[in-house]
């Protein structure tokens, strides 16, 4: 298929080249015998037909014909460059892509007609792909590397306690993650998944190429920081400060609430909501 793609660019690109040549008439007085010393034997006739009368004159950039009065050249007429050229080198990208799980979009790296829900679903074929190969390289490269480096270990003095050794070679491979198209449709997703229990913490962690242990340990000095920074504020100025505001997390009882003008008088309604909602 990709011989069959260069062929059909090669072909093209020759047409263009043959397009932008100029073919000239040139018709004079003695026109033969002028230039006869100008030009060349055609080729493409005869030998003797060729030496007495047909004559042409190429240039880099022309083509030149030389006749007797009443004689002209006439150009074919052709489909270039070819009509439906752009249709036929896409659809032989596209088949070119199908045996390797690739589609047409990701060959291009354009996505200029597709939109989300189009680039979600050609991502997924080709991440289904992919996911086969990451599996094979895993399996038959990473692992056996793996293993063979922690045995090495051992041999070399590793001290492992026994509880340990039954799980020392179990380990998990982070592998190259789904791309996220639209951060916040992806992030809403998986917060649905999550509150209904349709999938695991660690999973929506390595979606974005983390480490759940990682992550977890990192959070657990984020939030101590945290804490012993509002209790800071507490002992110097009496004030009592969410925590949370300090590791990037909603405070208790916060949330999208309207504020209202305390001086307007005009709508009790509203001031008795506003009681409500701060008490809530």
């Amino acid at each position: 298929m990709l011989h069959r793609i260069n062929d059909v660019c090669d072909s093209e690109a020759i047409a263009w080249q043959l397009l932008a040549r100029l073919a000239v008439s040139i018709t004079r007085k003695q026109g033969k015998e002028l230039g006869f010393g100008e030009s060349t034997p055609d080729k493409r006739a005869g030998k003797d037909e060729a030496e007495l009368k047909n004559r042409i004159q190429e240039l880099d950039y022309a083509l030149i014909f030389h006749g007797e009065e009443n004689d002209e050249i006439k150009g074919i007429e052709r489909n270039v460059p070819g009509k439906n050229f752009s249709e036929s080198l896409v659809m032989f990208l596209r088949l070119l892509g199908l045996p390797l799980g690739l589609p047409l979009e990701i060959i291009l790296l354009d996505w200029t007609k597709s939109n989300y829900s189009q680039s979600r679903a050609v991502l997924e074929q080709a991440f289904v792909s992919f996911i086969n190969r990451q599996f094979k390289i895993a399996d038959f490269m990473m692992t056996p590397i793996f293993e063979w480096w922690l045995r090495g270990e051992l041999a070399a003095g590793l001290k492992v306690g026994g509880q340990f050794m039954e799980s020392l070679f179990d380990h998990n491979w982070i592998m190259p993650t789904f791309p996220w198209i639209d951060q916040l449709k992806e992030a809403l997703a998986w917060g649905e998944k999550l509150d209904r229990g349709l999938t695991l913490h660690q999973k929506a962690l390595k979606s974005l190429g983390v480490d759940r242990e990682d992550e977890m340990a990192a959070r657990e000095m984020e939030i101590e920081d945290a804490i012993e920074r509002a209790k800071r504020i507490k002992g110097k100025t009496g004030v009592e400060v969410p925590w949370q505001i300090f590791a990037g997390l909603k405070a208790e009882g916060q949330g999208n609430t309207i504020v209202l003008d305390e001086g307007d008088n005009s709508n009790d309604k509203n001031k008795d909501k506003k009681k409500k909602d701060n008490n809530e």
